[in-house]
Formats: C-alpha cells, structure tokens, sequence
C-alpha cells in the first residue's frame, strides 16, 4: 500500500456480501479493516492496470509490425554477404 504523510482521505459507503463483511471482519485486528481493503482495492488496481499495459503492448507490436517487416527486409541484402560460409 502506499504511504504518504499528505494522503488525503475520503469516507465512502460499500456494501459487501454478508459472509465476504465476516470474514474480513474475522481477518482484521480491531481498526484496520479501511487499511485491508484499500490495500486490497490497489493491488486490483494494479492488476487492472498491468493487463490494461499488456494489451496496449500487444496492440502496438502488432500495429509495428508491418513497418518491423518492411526494415528487416532492407537487410534481407546482407544476409547472403558470405561472412557465415
């Protein structure tokens, strides 16, 4: 979770299946169920995030791949230069 003096705090409302409010209930000391779940909150945030970064990656390297093609085949010359025989 992120530590920072000036966090600034907001109060929000969220209602929670009943067994899902117990068992958080039961997994957290007294006064830390805010802290549990805004770590639990940012660690899907930052697995939402991490896929959205994928599929931006995947997007572009099909988009570039095209113009890959087109400068190896600028190279395509210097494959039979002899230097492997």
């Amino acid at each position: 979770m992120k530590k920072h003096k000036d966090i600034i705090y907001k109060r929000v409302n969220i209602t929670l299946p009943d067994y899902v409010a117990d068992e958080v209930k039961n997994a957290c000391p007294y006064g830390s169920v805010s802290s549990f779940i805004s770590e639990a909150i940012e660690e899907k945030l930052q697995k939402i995030n991490a896929g959205k970064l994928k599929n931006e990656l995947i997007e572009g390297y099909i988009s570039s791949a095209e113009d890959d093609r087109e400068i190896n085949s600028d190279y395509d010359l210097t494959t039979g230069d002899g230097l492997n025989d």
